[in-house]
């Protein structure tokens, strides 16, 4: 673990995957049940129905993540979920990397805490 952060031997970072490399990496498909792919190439319809139902998410923007999906455009279903769990966001984007959502989110939750 260590090594994995720098702190031991090179003392090299290493950088995460992108979600490109995520999605056409070797052995992808089998992650579904595991915290690592890509949720929007990895999980069933019915995995995906209940993660949108459970954020609320309409008929509409179902099928709309879902013909995404189905296009094997994961960053645009991605994008989709972004905007569907973060209401009035502003930023025009498409996810690259897990960090980049993870950089927009917690930016978009701070700018709606109180002053």
């Amino acid at each position: 673990i260590r090594h994995n952060y720098g702190q031991e031997g090179r003392r090299a970072d290493y950088t995460p995957y992108g979600c490109a490399k995520i999605i056409n990496s070797a052995g992808s498909d089998l992650a579904a049940d595991q915290a690592h792919g890509c949720p929007f190439k990895t999980f069933s319809q019915a995995q995906l129905t209940n993660q949108l139902q459970a954020v609320g998410a309409s008929m509409a923007d179902q099928s709309e993540l879902f013909q995404h999906v189905q296009e094997k455009r994961y960053q645009l279903g991605c994008k989709k979920y972004f905007e569907l769990t973060h209401p009035g966001c502003k930023k025009q984007f498409l996810i690259n990397h897990p960090n980049q959502y993870f950089k927009y989110s917690a930016s978009y939750w701070e700018d709606k805490k109180p002053q």
